[in-house]
């Protein structure tokens, strides 16, 4: 089942970001169903993070092409809803939601909308995850947004987030800014983050920072990406594929040099 929910004429910049050429291209690097850095292993440990129960309700903030609902509806037999604001990353979700046995069809659900406007009843879910989705919320925006999202989570509901923060203190400030001037994204430092959870009224909160994992599997996409670079230039050009390259390069330099880490944030309503 795939819902399309209004999109602000703003969003449509996400369509040009993710082609669909692009989203199959990122699951040869990351794996089918998956667009950044992790795949599968990424699903297990967030998985292991979770505490719903089987039946219960999730909230998947930035589905992508849809592995990570996937994973959870086998994996934990829980309900989950994924959101994404890319048209194309929908399209292909639900494609595959189609195709999927009835067990787990009906176990998962996707909708088309910026969870800064799409609205769902109070106390919905029993968890809701962020997969590398919460920093593109911008900074003045973040605790507005996850203030809404809260309202959407029963009482003693996990909120589960998985990003990359920065280092305030870093020695090349200047080269440093530049690389974050690049990306369009505004990242927070780690005390950052959870004064933003405090902010917002989630409790228990326990922060897992995990740099050598995040190294490994790059360093794995990497070589597979090379691997596959004959069948990945069919999908893409050259230039999209260097502009890969320069970006695992590049956040793996900043996270080598201790301005990056890979955190996961875990907390409770």
């Amino acid at each position: 089942r795939a819902d399309t929910c209004t999109l602000q004429s703003s969003e449509s910049t996400m369509n040009d970001f993710y082609t669909e050429e692009s989203i199959l291209c990122r699951e040869v690097f990351y794996g089918k169903g998956y667009a950044s850095t992790g795949g599968e292993e990424v699903s297990q440990i967030l998985n292991d993070f979770l505490e719903a129960k089987e039946g219960s309700k999730v909230l998947d903030v930035g589905s992508g092409p849809g592995g990570f609902a996937f994973y959870l509806a086998r994996k934990s037999n829980v309900d989950v809803v994924g959101v994404d604001m890319s048209a194309n990353m929908i399209k292909l979700s639900s494609k595959r939601l189609a195709q999927e046995e009835a067990d787990i069809a009906d176990k998962v659900e996707f909708k088309l909308c910026n969870v800064e406007t799409v609205e769902f009843p109070a106390e919905t879910f029993d968890a809701i995850i962020w997969r590398s989705s919460l920093l593109h919320i911008p900074i003045n925006k973040k605790e507005t947004v996850l203030k809404r999202v809260m309202t959407w989570l029963k009482p003693g509901g996990q909120i589960i987030s998985m990003d990359h923060c920065i280092v305030k203190d870093v020695q090349d400030k200047e080269g440093f800014q530049k690389y974050l001037d690049f990306l369009g994204v505004e990242y927070l430092d780690v005390q950052s983050y959870r004064q933003l959870f405090e902010a917002v009224g989630l409790r228990d909160i326990v922060v897992k920072e995990d740099n050598a994992f995040y190294m490994r599997r790059t360093a794995e996409e990497m070589e597979q990406a090379e691997k596959a670079k004959h069948e990945i230039l069919k999908l893409v050009g050259e230039e999209t594929y260097e502009t890969q390259k320069k970006y695992w390069i590049d956040k793996r330099k900043w996270t080598q040099v201790g301005a990056m880490n890979h955190v996961y944030f875990i907390a409770r309503k």
